[in-house]
C-alpha cells in the first residue's frame, strides 16, 4: 500500500503541529538574582604549558630587577 503525496504532507503538518505544541509547553521561570558567573576552570595541562614560560619569566624578571637595585644600592655606597 502507498502513500498518497496529499497524506504524506498531511503527516508531515501534524507531527510539526505536535512538535510545535510540545515545544509550548510550560515556559521556564526567569532566575531569580543576578546570574552566576561560571566556575573557574580546572588547570589543565595546556594553561600549565602556556603559564609555566611566563611564570619563569616574571621570575627573571624580578631578579633582574633585584640584581640593578643591589647594583645601585652598591654604586651609591662606593660612591662609584
Amino acid at each position: 500500500m502507498r502513500i498518497s503525496p496529499v497524506h504524506a504532507t498531511l503527516a508531515a503538518l501534524v507531527l510539526t503541529l505536535a512538535l510545535f505544541l510540545a515545544g509550548c509547553g510550560e515556559p521556564t521561570p526567569e532566575p531569580d538574582g543576578e546570574p552566576q558567573a561560571p566556575a573557574p576552570a580546572e588547570p589543565t595541562a595546556l594553561r600549565a604549558a602556556i603559564e609555566e614560560p611566563l611564570d619563569k619569566a616574571k621570575a627573571v624578571e624580578d631578579t633582574q630587577a633585584a640584581a640593578e637595585a643591589e647594583r645601585e644600592r652598591m654604586l651609591a655606597e662606593t660612591g662609584g
